[in-house]
Formats: structure tokens, C-alpha cells, sequence
């Protein structure tokens, strides 16, 4: 610097050293300057090395240091919606609270639910509310003996059968009582076990009808009183008959009242009496006075020694043949025998055929037989009649009835017999008199 120009400078400096201020930390580092000091200074304030654009987070910072900066360089911060990235919404934050979500302002709308307490029983269920829960909320199950209060024990329980009382498990020992149907008689009685019944059992009491059989009416009863006959109270209706006295004559009748007698009435009857006898039989009848009379004694009458005998007129016909053309053929007649129970009569019969020739009816020549009993073993009889007819007599063994079998060999002549028949009849039987028979 010219010399000139020193003294011009220096002259400045006296000029305006009240107006300098600069102090070396106020000037760039070894820069020369006169300041306050009013004297030739260096420069203390350092060079800050170059720097770039940068970009602060919120919460960042930057210190400029103390210095000078050589360069020009921008400061910014980043956008809030690159800080604050995230996927909640107003049903992930807690209802009042706020919060920023990718730069935007949230205010939560989730329940706040704090402390939940719940006792669930058994089998129940409990939804979680949604929302915010403080952790310090209890869902607990009650306790089984909570849940099966009750009073029972074992004994009211069916017999196999598990339940739980108080908490404990108890197995049923009720006796099981089998399905039973009881009727029971009037005044009878049935004791209903102990124990479990299935409900199907019937205890029922005996129709009355069934209790009290019985075929009486009311004609079998006393007036007034009463009685049960197949379940129907009877009142009776017979009368009671009260004792009398009453005198017949012979061979009078006493019509006896309908009703109950007592036992004490009477029926007299006085008639004459007249002793046994002894009577003979003789050829004309005899007659014995026995009117109004009693026999206080026997009748005896005398045996004889004859005949006891009777007429018959019984005529059996209609045995044979009836076609208008008859043939050779046996018909039989078999006769029950009133033998008197001993077979002891002897019967005599009369066999006559009867025919038809030409239309003329003709009865053949009679036959008799005798027939005695006195044998029971009765030998075979043939006879021949007329027209060429033969009846063989037979004693049936089982019951001694007299069998005629009659035989027609067919026409004699060569006639033409359109009809035949046989007639029996039974003429007469007897048998001695007063044998053991008639006692």
C-alpha cells in the first residue's frame, strides 16, 4: 500500500475509532482489521466446512456451528405423513384419545370397557366385549359345588344312576321296584315298596260284582233285608210267614204260603186207622174197605200157584220190499222184548206175508212161533212162508231182543209181485205167577 494511502487509512481510523467495534471474534479467521483495540487484529471466527440440503424429523435438530458458512445449503423438515405411517383407525385408538396416522389427525372411537368381571356357570359362555380392556377384568367359572346346589344323597337317587349334589358325584342306590298289577279283595291291603316305582304298576280293588257272586234274587230273601248279589244290593221280598195251626182232613191239601216259615206252625191230620190183613185171593174179585182209613199195618196176600199172562195187539208191518218190481232181498225187524226184566216170558207170534200181484193184494197163510225165553242162548229158527219166503228167528246177544230176518227168493210162479210185505204181530206172553220177579 502506497504510503499515501497508509496515512489516508490510518488517518480513517483515527477518525472513526470511536465507531469501531470489531473484536477478532467478530472477524473471519486470520482476516487483518483494526476494531476496537484500535490496533491491527486477526480474525477469530473459524470457516465451517461446506454442507448439503438436509431434511429434519420431527424431534431432529441441526446445531449451526459458530463459524462462518462458505456455502449457501436448505434446512427442511419431512412431511408428517412420512413420520407417522400406520394402519389404525378410529376403532383402534381409545374413545377421547388422539392420535396422527400417516399425517392425519385420528380422535379414537374404541369403547373403553376398564375392568370386566364375569362368573360364567356350567355350559354358559361369555362374548368379550369389543374394545379396549384394562387387563384387569376376570372371567371365572363358578364352582361346581356353586352349581349343583341341592339336597339329595345317594338314597333318592335311582340304583346305577350318577348325579351331582354340592359339587360331589353320587351314585344312585334307590331300589328299582318291578311293574306289578294287584287287585285286591274287599278289606285286603298291599304295601307300596320302598324305592322307584316306573309308574306302569296298577293297584286296583275287585269289582264288587266279582266279589260277591251269587244267584239269590229278591223272591229268595226276607222282606226287608238286604244283600249284595253280583255287585246289586237286593232287598228281599219273600214274606215271613208267622206260625199257624192246621188241621186236614183225609187226603185233604194244605196249600203251604209262599214265604219263611219260622218252624213253628203245625199241619194235623186225624183219620181213622185200620190193622194189616191177611187176604186170599180167590176167583171173584174182593174188595177192602179202605176208605178214610190209615193201614197201621201190612197186607199180606197168599201166593197161588197159575199163569201170569198178557193179550197184545201190536202188529209190526211194513217189513219188506216196496218197489214196483221187486228182486230177490232179506229185510230184517228186530223187536225190544218186555221180558219182566228176568227173561222169563215166553211170547207166541203171528208172521203172515202180505203181497201184491197184478194188482190184487193177497195175504199169505199165518204163521205162529213160540218163542221161550227160558234160554237166553235162543237157537237159530228157519221157517218157510208162503210165497216163497223164509224168516230165520235170532236172539240179539247184547240185548236180547228178538231179530227177524225174512228172505224172498224171487217170484215162485213167475208172477209179477209189484209189493211184499211180512206181518208180525205179537199175540200173547205170560209166565208163571208170583215168582221173585214180582216182589
Amino acid at each position: 500500500m502506497a504510503l499515501i494511502d497508509s496515512l489516508k487509512f490510518v488517518q480513517v481510523i483515527i477518525d472513526e475509532a470511536n465507531r469501531l467495534t470489531a473484536t477478532p471474534e467478530d472477524v473471519l479467521v486470520n482476516k487483518c482489521f483494526v476494531g476496537r483495540a484500535k490496533k491491527l487484529e486477526y480474525g477469530t471466527i473459524p470457516i465451517m466446512d461446506a454442507r448439503t440440503d438436509m431434511a429434519l424429523a420431527c424431534g431432529d435438530s441441526i446445531v449451526i456451528p459458530y463459524g462462518h458458512n462458505p456455502q449457501q445449503f436448505l434446512i427442511s423438515t419431512v412431511p408428517l405423513a412420512d413420520q407417522t405411517p400406520g394402519n389404525a383407525t378410529i376403532d383402534d385408538v381409545l374413545a377421547t384419545k388422539t392420535c396422527w396416522v400417516n399425517g392425519l389427525l385420528i380422535t379414537g372411537a374404541m369403547i373403553n370397557n376398564g375392568a370386566i368381571s364375569h362368573t360364567l356357570n356350567a355350559g354358559e359362555q361369555y362374548t368379550v366385549g369389543k374394545g379396549y380392556h384394562n387387563g384387569s377384568g376376570i372371567v371365572k367359572a363358578a364352582t361346581l359345588a356353586d352349581q349343583t346346589v341341592g339336597t339329595a344323597v345317594d338314597e333318592d337317587i335311582r340304583a346305577g344312576k350318577i348325579a351331582w349334589v354340592n359339587g360331589v358325584e353320587l351314585v344312585g342306590s334307590m331300589t328299582e321296584n318291578p311293574t306289578v298289577t294287584i287287585t285286591l279283595q274287599a278289606g285286603g291291603e298291599y304295601t307300596i315298596a320302598k324305592g322307584y316305582h316306573n309308574g306302569d304298576s296298577k293297584i286296583k280293588a275287585a269289582s264288587l260284582s266279582s266279589q260277591t257272586p251269587g244267584n239269590a234274587t229278591a223272591n229268595d230273601m226276607a222282606v226287608g233285608k238286604t244283600a249284595w248279589v253280583n255287585g246289586v244290593l237286593i232287598t228281599g221280598a219273600v214274606p215271613i210267614i208267622l206260625a199257624e195251626e192246621h188241621i186236614l182232613p183225609l187226603n185233604g191239601v194244605f196249600e203251604i204260603p209262599w214265604g219263611i216259615h219260622g218252624g213253628l206252625g203245625t199241619v194235623t191230620q186225624d183219620i181213622k186207622t185200620i190193622t194189616g190183613m191177611v187176604i186170599t185171593p180167590a176167583f171173584r174179585d174182593q174188595t177192602i174197605d179202605t176208605t178214610d182209613r190209615y193201614f197201621t199195618d201190612n197186607i199180606t196176600v197168599t201166593g197161588i200157584d197159575t199163569m201170569n199172562y198178557s193179550k197184545t195187539s201190536d202188529v209190526y208191518t211194513g217189513i219188506g220190499w216196496t218197489a214196483d218190481s221187486i228182486t230177490a232181498g232179506t229185510a230184517k225187524l228186530k223187536l225190544s222184548v218186555d221180558n219182566w226184566h228176568d227173561q222169563l216170558t215166553t211170547n207166541i207170534y203171528q208172521i203172515a206175508p202180505k203181497y201184491t200181484i197184478g194188482g190184487t193184494e193177497i195175504t199169505g197163510d199165518n204163521v205162529v212161533i213160540v218163542i221161550s225165553n227160558l234160554s237166553t242162548n235162543l237157537a237159530v229158527q228157519k221157517i218157510n212162508l208162503d210165497y216163497n219166503i223164509t224168516v230165520t228167528l235170532k236172539l240179539d246177544p247184547d240185548t236180547n231182543a228178538h231179530v227177524f230176518i225174512f228172505e224172498f227168493k224171487g217170484d215162485k210162479n213167475g208172477d209179477n209181485v209189484s209189493q211184499l210185505f211180512v206181518n208180525v204181530q205179537n199175540l200173547l206172553k205170560f209166565r208163571q205167577y208170583g215168582d221173585d220177579h214180582d216182589v
